[in-house]
């Protein structure tokens, strides 16, 4: 809820329109070009669907044309944000505000893609294991499957050099990751009114 309240806030000021206006313009050009170094959904499917080549020393690359010309387009990445968004509002809604901005993350790997470094904020995750002292078992089993992705993605580094097939195989583990921690996420809220009405009995 407090990300729904924060915006209306922001989008309202006059100051805010003019920053926003020019950060979704970098972001469009940002976004008419293609790096194989950036991780999200819009980097997966502009490399799945354009053809791989090997160069002599075996590392793969993409003619760059080709790369361009296989971007999807333009509604598909609005589309999947505004699928995502709508999926985790009830989240959003019956979360703590800080909990609620934090359901956001996936927006950034839907909709920017950007280079693999940026996700190193995924760290903050960590903190919504934690409440009133006490740790929540299922978002701890999220955040061990975090450091799995993590830890997958630096072996693969340390594997090979080659970094198209690196970042192509770190997007479809974050993807994944944040597939299975929605569903986590919502298998918590429904086991909540449980939880309650137990404390109430007891």
């Amino acid at each position: 809820m407090l990300v729904i309240a924060v915006t209306l806030v922001l989008v309202a000021m006059p100051a805010t329109r003019t920053l926003s206006e020019d950060f979704v313009a970098k972001i469009e050009r940002h976004n008419r070009g293609v790096y194989s170094n950036h991780v999200g959904l819009g980097s997966l499917l502009v490399f799945h669907a354009t053809p791989w080549a090997e160069r002599p020393d075996g590392t793969v690359f993409v003619d760059h044309d080709a790369a361009l010309a296989a971007r999807p387009a333009p509604w598909v990445l609005p589309a999947a944000g505004a699928l995502y968004f709508l999926l985790a509002l009830p989240l959003m809604l019956r979360a703590r505000p800080l909990e609620s901005i934090m359901y956001a993350v996936p927006l950034v790997f839907v909709a920017l893609s950007p280079a693999g470094y940026y996700y190193s904020f995924l760290v903050l995750l960590v903190l919504l294991a934690w409440r009133d002292g006490a740790a929540d078992p299922l978002r701890l089993v999220a955040m061990a499957l975090l450091a799995v992705v993590g830890a997958g993605g630096y072996a693969l580094e340390l594997a090979s050099a080659d970094m198209l097939p690196l970042f192509y195989n770190v997007s479809i583990q974050l993807g994944l990751f944040f597939v299975v921690w929605l569903g986590l996420e919502y298998v918590r809220l429904a086991a909540r009114p449980t939880a309650e009405r137990a404390a109430v009995g007891d």
